[in-house]
C-alpha cells in the first residue's frame, strides 16, 4: 500500500487525531505533521479525560496518552508530552511534573507563580532552562512509533505579565530567548526549526520516519 504521507491519486489520507485539548500545544503538533498527507483531527468536545501521566519520562507520557485516545476513538492519535528541566533548582524541581508542581487543581497563573517563587533567588545562569519534548504515534491502541527530543536552551523570566501568558504554554511563556528577545511560546511557525531545537528535531524525526517507508498505512492506520 501506498506510504500515508503520500498525496495525489490512491485511497483517501488517513484521519489523525491531535490527541490534546491544548490549542497551543495542538498548533505544535499540526506543525510537525503537516503536508505528510493525513486529515488532522482535533479531539471532539466532550472526550473525557486523559489518562493519568505515569510515565518515568515524557516519552512514556506520551505515549501512554497516543495508546489510549487512539484505542479510544478506534484510529490513529498522536499525542505529547514536555516540560522544562531547572538544574540549579536541585530537588525542587522534577522536569516531568512540569504541568502539576503546583498541584493537580492550578491553573496558568498558578503554575506560572509557583514556578518563579520557587526560582525566585536565582540569578545569571542559575536561571537556565531546557526544554525537552516526547512525541508518540498510536493506532487502535497500538504504540507505532514514539520520539523524544530537547536541546531548547532559555532564561526564566524574572517576572511576568499574567495577560503575556499563553493559554496552555504557560511554561514556555516564561522561558525567554536573548537571541531573539522572545519567549518560546512566541515563536512563529517559521521560527521553530531554527529557534527552538527540540520540536525542529521531533518534526524531522517525525519526517523521517514517513521518508524511510515505516508509517505505510497498513501497518499505522
Amino acid at each position: 500500500m501506498k506510504p500515508a504521507h503520500r498525496v495525489g491519486p490512491g485511497p483517501p489520507p488517513a484521519d489523525l487525531l491531535i490527541a490534546t485539548t491544548n490549542r497551543a500545544k495542538a498548533e505544535r503538533l499540526r506543525w510537525v505533521f503537516d503536508g505528510l498527507g493525513f486529515r488532522l483531527r482535533d479531539l471532539p468536545a466532550g472526550a473525557g479525560s486523559a489518562p493519568d501521566e505515569t510515565g518515568r519520562d515524557f516519552r512514556e507520557n506520551a505515549e501512554l496518552k497516543a495508546r489510549f485516545w487512539s484505542a479510544r476513538f478506534g484510529g490513529l492519535a498522536v499525542a505529547s508530552d514536555g516540560g522544562i528541566a531547572i538544574p540549579a533548582l536541585g530537588p525542587d524541581w522534577d522536569a516531568i511534573r512540569t504541568a502539576r508542581a503546583a498541584g493537580e487543581g492550578a491553573d496558568d497563573l498558578h503554575r506560572a507563580r509557583h514556578l518563579l517563587g520557587l526560582a525566585r533567588d536565582l540569578v545569571g545562569e542559575q536561571r537556565r532552562a531546557y526544554w525537552s519534548e516526547g512525541l508518540a504515534l498510536a493506532g487502535h491502541g497500538r504504540l507505532v512509533a514514539s520520539w523524544q527530543a530537547d536541546g531548547t536552551e532559555a532564561l526564566l523570566v524574572e517576572q511576568f505579565d499574567p495577560s503575556d501568558l499563553r493559554p496552555g504554554f504557560w511554561a514556555a511563556s516564561l522561558c525567554f530567548l536573548p537571541s531573539l528577545g522572545s519567549t518560546l511560546a512566541a515563536l512563529a511557525d517559521e521560527q521553530l526549526a531554527a529557534a527552538d531545537p527540540t520540536w525542529g528535531r521531533l518534526r524531522r524525526q517525525v519526517r523521517a520516519f514517513f521518508a524511510s517507508g515505516q508509517g505505510h498505512t497498513d501497518r499505522v492506520g
